[in-house]
């Protein structure tokens, strides 16, 4: 080595070859290192590959023991380094399982969208399977993903082996999702639908997660055998370390229970509701005795588009800290494999329990809550985000003080507007939006991120508010107009009032997004003056609170999923 360098027969070391050599000559002990192929390797002439991970040791070369003596061979002056690499990293920790473990022990790479990237077991009976005939193929083959078949897809009968369009990831594969490393000693089923035991590690260096399994009905054996087990993930040159796993992903969320339960920092109580993507409980933080609720995706919905799409947006929700927006607080994947998110806890009701409890609102009331939504989106697209779903679902108002305060929920399926989304991404093919809410042209191409989707959504919840229907998009201003005046409030409202309210909320929801206004910002500026014209008093709503308490008390949810 001249000086840091130079390496072996005189080649020059890359930045990274550096940085390992230093290591082993500083040190004196071997290094393993899992590195992604690219062109910054070991020396600037190393071979390039791209195909199977490979794992390279570098072991420190001593200088001969000027000692005669002593028993050593060797001194401690590290005077060189050889670097040994192998190119079957995944068949060596098979053996090492074999021998360690028991034989039937396998071991697997699969990368973040779950595609296996090494040979698995029974992979050709897989193929040879009438089921995996209408798999994508590469090369030739069937892509094989570590997908739960839902069954032993080798021992069931065909009638009970379901569709692979409706696998979902296995465990092992959902964790390594979220580049998460887990264990799982309670069984869950693998890409045969085998019930195994199993531990998984995501490597950032390879952009890869290795799965160790063992069939359940062989694991527990005795202590040696879970010792062995710890003894080889200890071996492994892993830096993330993992927990036992308490509850698997083969049943289906909807049947698991999870209140008395802890999620992360969290323990959950009782369930608050229940959508079409998750299931939503009032959870505790338990060092701070935050209350919070927690939702957790659905397995059926879950595969690694609809993930990363999800932690994209949830991120980019999370960013836009506005008072009227519910905040999220946390995000990710249990250490059993179920994805949540972690929001504030907003104590009131939505505007459709308020709907179908009143049957219509106050027109001062109306104007109050438009004026809170309309400043929320305004500020909303000029920090660049496009909510997507408003629909008096997603708005609530709070029953404690300041009552009537508005809180807009699921930014978390929010669009930046600076980031569209190509019309090729197949994730995003399907519209999320209620219908009559939806602006027209997301039907034709649910991918764009125009404001002015939101625009439209807005005006029709307006229109909403005011005559309790969902306009159709052929609606006049003569029908709207008669609507309102037949309301038993419309007595205070003046002409210019009541013509200038009805003209804002017709062009927000016009089906021609040129004809809408240019920003929510006018909107907003609009609804304010004429909200002066009838204010809605906090008196107003704390009187209205006080009185329907009691009733309403059934009808609060801390979330609206």
């Amino acid at each position: 080595l001249d000086a840091g360098e130079k390496i072996g027969f005189g080649e020059v070391a890359s930045m990274t070859g550096k940085s390992i050599l230093s290591q082993v000559f500083e040190d004196g002990l071997p290094l393993i290192v899992l590195p992604k192929p690219d062109n910054q390797t070991v020396s600037k002439n190393y071979p390039l590959e791209n195909e199977e991970p490979y794992v390279m040791f570098f072991v420190p070369i001593f200088a001969p023991s000027d000692n005669v003596d002593s028993d050593l061979k060797s001194s401690d002056n590290v005077i060189g380094a050889m670097m040994i690499r192998s190119s079957s990293l995944i068949s060596e920790l098979r053996k090492t399982l074999s021998e360690a473990l028991i034989p039937d022990a396998q071991c697997y790479m699969i990368d973040i969208n779950s595609h296996f990237t090494s040979d698995v077991k029974d992979q050709d009976r897989l193929r040879s399977l009438p089921e995996m005939e209408e798999l994508r193929e590469k090369n030739g083959k069937i892509l094989l993903h570590c997908l739960d078949p839902g069954t032993d897809l080798f021992n069931a009968s065909p009638a009970k082996r379901e569709s692979p369009e409706t696998w979902i990831p296995t465990l092992a594969a959902r964790g390594l999702m979220f580049r998460k490393s887990g264990e799982n000693i309670d069984g869950y089923r693998d890409y045969r639908g085998v019930t195994v035991i199993g531990a998984w590690i995501w490597i950032d260096q390879l952009e890869r997660g290795i799965i160790i399994e063992v069939p359940y009905a062989d694991a527990f054996r005795g202590i040696e055998f879970v010792s062995a087990v710890f003894l080889v993930l200890l071996a492994l040159p892993l830096s993330i370390v993992a927990a036992l796993l308490g509850v698997s992903l083969f049943r289906n969320l909807r049947d698991i229970d999870f209140s008395n339960r802890s999620l992360g920092a969290y323990r959950l109580s009782k369930k608050l509701g229940e959508g079409g993507l998750g299931v939503v409980y009032l959870g505790v933080h338990k060092t701070l005795h935050r209350p919070a609720a927690i939702k957790l995706i659905k397995p059926n919905v879950v595969n690694p588009a609809t993930i990363q799409r999800f932690e994209r947006e949830v991120r980019l929700a999370a960013s836009f800290d506005h008072p009227h927006a519910v905040h999220i607080y946390d995000f990710g994947v249990s250490k059993d494999g179920h994805v949540y998110c972690v929001m504030q806890l907003v104590e009131g009701i939505t505007l459709a329990h308020l709907m179908q409890f009143t049957g219509g609102i106050p027109i001062a009331r109306t104007l109050h809550i438009l004026k809170q939504v309309s400043e929320t989106l305004s500020e909303a697209h000029e920090f660049g985000l496009v909510h997507r779903d408003i629909k008096p679902q997603n708005v609530m108002i709070s029953s404690v003080h300041p009552r009537d305060y508005v809180k807009i929920v699921d930014f978390g399926l929010a669009k930046h507007i600076a980031d569209p989304i190509r019309g090729d991404q197949t994730a995003t093919k399907v519209v999320i939006g209620t219908p009559g809410f939806i602006a027209p042209e997301r039907i034709e191409s649910p991918w764009i991120t125009d404001p002015r989707i939101d625009t439209f959504s807005f005006g029709v919840l307006g229109l909403f508010l005011l005559t309790g229907k969902v306009p159709s998009l052929n609606k006049t201003y003569q029908a709207i107009k008669e609507s309102i005046l037949s309301r038993s409030d419309s007595s205070s409202l003046s002409d210019d009032v009541l013509h200038e309210l009805i003209n804002v909320l017709l062009l927000c929801c016009n089906p021609d997004p040129g004809k809408r206004p240019a920003t929510m910002s006018a909107v907003h500026s609009t609804l304010s003056l004429l909200a002066r014209n009838m204010p809605w008093q906090l008196e107003e709503a704390e009187q209205w609170w006080e009185s329907n308490a009691n009733t309403l008390q059934d009808s609060i949810t801390n979330y609206q999923t």
